[in-house]
């Protein structure tokens, strides 16, 4: 029996064909990519001709009843189903706006047969071609992802020493976010690239799941200390590990001054 999920997809579908008001349309997300399960939500980009006189309530009702409708930070409708609460994302857009999509890391192929429900005038086909890769590949993205490390973890160890607590523990979790980057790159484990820690159990070294724990604290001064100090501990050892691996260098004499302000302030 297919998963609820699949359902509202196959329903989704079948609108967005009939709708000749749309222009393109395309899925995304843990279904397109063999993974989705029954916690996993639906997620569609839905490019109109026009949005004037839309009724975006009124059509994601039509896919199957709903609680409540919100609209997040990135102005994409999030629609919350009665059938199991399950989640979906729906971005609308006008057809002239297709062009950004390019834009988007989590398109690119060879997925875009997968993705694509309606491209009615084969521009959604040719702009997934040119979508750029998810993960940092170059040796100019990998430097600047350790020095935007570099950067959340001063700035969290600067608001922990002032002893706003909860600012700090907010900081971490950025900190965390890149510690997964830069180690998905180190072991070559770049598949959840966007999401970095899902499936990451799975998916890097044991040796590095536990620095990774070591990485998460408490909203307490003595936990958060202890993993900012560990988040520096292996960060900066990552780093040596990517300079060493992709040929470029940060200033030793930042690193240096850093390991000291972290291990000794007080």
């Amino acid at each position: 029996m297919s998963l609820i999920q699949e359902q509202l997809i196959v329903r989704v579908k079948q609108k967005c064909r009939d709708d000749n008001r749309l222009v393109a349309a395309l899925t995304y997300g843990s279904f397109t990519k063999g993974e989705g399960d029954q916690y996993s939500d639906i997620d569609f980009w839905l490019f109109f001709e026009s949005l004037d006189g839309l009724d975006t309530e009124a059509w994601i009702g039509d896919i199957s009843p709903v609680h409540y409708i919100t609209v997040n930070e990135f102005e994409t409708h999030v629609a919350f189903f009665k059938e199991h609460l399950i989640r979906g994302e729906f971005h609308f857009k006008a057809a002239s706006e297709m062009e950004t999509v390019r834009l988007w890391p989590a398109i690119g192929p060879p997925a875009s047969d997968q993705m694509v429900i309606v491209d009615r005038t084969g521009k959604l086909h040719a702009y997934i071609g040119e979508g750029k890769p998810s993960a940092a590949h170059s040796v100019d993205a990998i430097e600047r992802l350790c020095g935007q490390y570099l950067n959340w973890l001063l700035f969290g160890f600067n608001v922990l020493k002032r002893g706003d607590l909860a600012q700090a523990h907010m900081i971490l979790g950025k900190v965390q976010g890149y510690l997964l980057w830069m180690v998905r790159l180190k072991e070559e484990s770049t598949n959840h690239w966007l999401t970095q820690s899902k499936s990451l159990e799975r998916e890097i070294s044991r040796d590095a799941y536990q620095n990774y724990v070591e990485c998460t604290a408490r909203c307490e001064n003595e936990d958060l200390v202890r993993a900012y100090r560990h988040s520096w501990i292996w960060g900066s050892r990552l780093i040596t590990d990517l300079e060493r691996k992709h040929g470029f260098s940060i200033p030793t004499v930042l690193l240096e001054t850093i390991a000291g302000y972290v291990h000794f302030a007080r």
